[in-house]
């Protein structure tokens, strides 16, 4: 029996398989460093709407947009476990990315309309996503870029479908999905922007048809500005302004601290051009990019050779720009950006979409016998990374590829580790079987920062313990305490 990897429904007994894994696995992940942070964005909002409460205008961080963080933190409020809550908003984010994975899948199949073989392409797109280590583990609890990453694949696939069958529900449809990424993060922006070109384009090429592209696009302003109005509780009062205010803020973002880049302890706001290129680089499995940069100038060849006339080479190019612009826009307004490349994992789903042109062009090259060559030379890499995150469970998100140096330690003086703090968790669960004194005396434990706090309730409750954060203790109280746990985080 051999299985059809073109078969069009495939896709969802790999989703299914993933949703079983996923309900199996995402206990094992900790909280990290800015949940709770998330949290009480939900929370301020849901105080200014139901209780009048007008601290949200004050709320240092009234600036994040608040589209899921609300109604999570509305259902939330049926737990009394402060842990099952964690465990919820985890649960929450990764369905979403499972979503994510299938309007991924959709939008390949879009693209290859016409190719003999799509389904077996689009599979292996959402394979490649799913074997990302560091987006694998961040598609757990990462409620602010995985989340953006997810809605991001459905807003391409929104667009995708509006512009196969342009009718006022696709565009409502798509003015939702905007609206909702731009809440999200503000860096939406660049897609709305995108969708716009794409009509403008629209009005031009498509003879006799200008005024109905003018109405849509009139339609998909208007409604995306007015959904996104509604899910912004922060708009309601002063709605052109505030944005114009969120914009600002978001352009000079107020995280001003040192980042550990190539060895060195950089200022985040003084970041070499080429920081988000080295950890795209280091932390990205290496056949992807072999495969994505000769995807990129394969799609550049094929539209100089095609030009603005081929409808479908267009859309390839659209991947290709919703990719780079946002480098691009960090690189010339010298953005705040820090934790590695986690603020742009939304370009992820393009570095793998544009990849699929150079796997396509080079099996067609192949014959039978190097085909399965081919085929092996693909999985073997493949496989190599389902080890990792196997061998690495709940960790994946320390990955780094094989091009990086193998001394040890090079990567803990070299680059920023595990800045979620997710590692407390195992190191909370493990230490009464590491120090089982704990269990006669109360043991004083020092955190290095704020994650350590948070994970510090997955300890036994029958072990005595008592947690304190190293920057509230005085230098006489440090000389008491037993021991410190640490995700060498700024130290």
């Amino acid at each position: 029996m051999t299985i059809n990897f073109n078969h069009p429904k495939l896709i969802y007994l790999l989703l299914g398989i993933l949703l079983v894994l996923g309900s199996f696995i995402f206990r094992d992940y900790g909280i990290p460093w800015d949940e709770e942070a998330l949290m009480m964005n939900g929370k301020m909002s849901y105080d200014y709407l139901f209780r009048g409460d007008p601290s949200l205008f004050t709320y240092p961080d009234r600036d994040y947009g608040v589209a899921l963080e609300l109604p999570l933190y509305i259902i939330q409020n049926l737990f009394s476990d402060p842990v099952n809550i964690f465990y919820f908003r985890h649960a929450c984010i990764h369905v979403l990315f499972l979503f994510g994975l299938w309007a991924l899948y959709q939008s390949v199949l879009i693209l290859l309309s016409t190719h003999g073989r799509k389904y077996q392409w689009a599979l292996l797109a959402v394979m490649m996503m799913v074997l990302s280590p560091r987006i694998y583990a961040d598609s757990f609890y990462n409620g602010k870029d995985l989340v953006l990453l997810s809605i991001t694949c459905i807003h391409f696939y929104t667009l995708l479908r509006l512009l196969k069958k342009p009718n006022y529900t696709n565009i409502c449809i798509h003015a939702f999905v905007t609206a909702f990424l731009i809440d999200v993060r503000i860096l939406g922006i660049i897609h709305l922007t995108i969708t716009l070109c794409w009509f403008v384009y629209l009005m031009v090429v498509e003879k006799g048809q200008g005024l109905k592209w003018l109405k849509m696009t009139a339609v998909y302003v208007l409604m995306t500005a007015l959904i996104l109005y509604v899910l912004w509780p922060y708009l309601y009062s002063d709605p052109l302004n505030r944005f114009i205010e969120i914009f600002k803020s978001m352009g000079d973002f107020r995280w001003k601290f040192d980042v550990l880049f190539c060895g060195a302890k950089v200022p985040s706001d003084h970041l070499p051009w080429y920081y988000s290129f080295v950890w795209i680089g280091a932390t990205t499995p290496v056949i992807y990019l072999i495969f994505s940069l000769a995807g990129v100038f394969k799609i550049l060849l094929d539209f100089f050779r095609k030009g603005l006339g081929d409808r479908n080479q267009l859309l390839w190019m659209s991947a290709l720009v919703f990719m780079l612009a946002p480098i691009l826009a960090v690189i010339i307004f010298r953005s705040v950006i820090y934790d590695g490349w986690r603020h742009l994992y939304f370009i992820y789903p393009f570095l793998i979409v544009v990849s699929i042109p150079a796997f396509i062009s080079t099996f067609n090259r192949l014959n039978k016998i190097k085909w399965i060559g081919g085929i092996l030379i693909l999985c073997l890499p493949m496989l190599n990374t389902l080890y990792f995150m196997v061998k690495n469970h709940p960790n994946q998100q320390v990955y780094f590829n094989e091009m990086m140096p193998k001394n040890p330690g090079y990567l803990l003086t070299h680059f920023e580790r595990d800045y979620w703090g997710l590692s407390y968790k195992k190191a909370f669960e493990i230490m009464p079987q590491v120090i089982p004194a704990g269990y006669e005396d109360t043991l004083q434990v020092v955190v290095e920062n704020l994650p350590g706090m948070f994970n510090s309730q997955f300890v036994d409750p029958n072990y005595k313990i008592h947690v304190y954060e190293l920057q509230t203790l005085s230098d006489s109280m440090k000389k008491t305490m037993d021991y410190l746990v640490t995700n060498h985080r700024r130290n």
